[in-house]
């Protein structure tokens, strides 16, 4: 079970309302019936927080995982193999494009920003 924080507030009548909080972020509410209690609720505050994170988690794949699995255009992914010889294209706006490799396949790539120092043709 995922760890979470016990509180409590108090009401402008004086109640006092206790709350479990799972995770940062905007405030999620969800309230149990009487028959339920608040542990009902976690599996759920897990699966809200999963798909909150979905478009910033960073997926890593091989050329050929990338042909076999077709993440969604525009989809930023990490992708690891051997920059192939000979394809490296910088443009003038900053932009690069390049062939990356494994050994089944290969996955052109657009580029735009620093690359990383370590970045040369013919390595991985």
């Amino acid at each position: 079970m995922p760890d979470f924080e016990v509180d409590s507030v108090q009401s402008s009548d004086g109640t006092v309302i206790g709350f479990r909080r799972l995770g940062h972020g905007p405030a999620v509410i969800a309230v149990h019936g009487g028959a339920q209690a608040a542990q009902n609720f976690m599996s759920l505050a897990a699966a809200l927080a999963g798909y909150a994170l979905r478009d910033s988690v960073s997926f890593f794949y091989t050329p050929s995982q990338a042909l076999k699995e077709a993440p969604r255009v525009g989809r930023v992914v990490q992708l690891g193999g051997m920059v192939k010889a000979g394809s490296v294209r910088k443009g003038h706006d900053g932009s690069v494009t390049f062939v990356v490799a494994d050994a089944r396949a290969e996955t052109a790539v657009a580029y735009k920003g620093d690359l990383p120092d370590l970045f040369r043709e013919g390595q991985g």
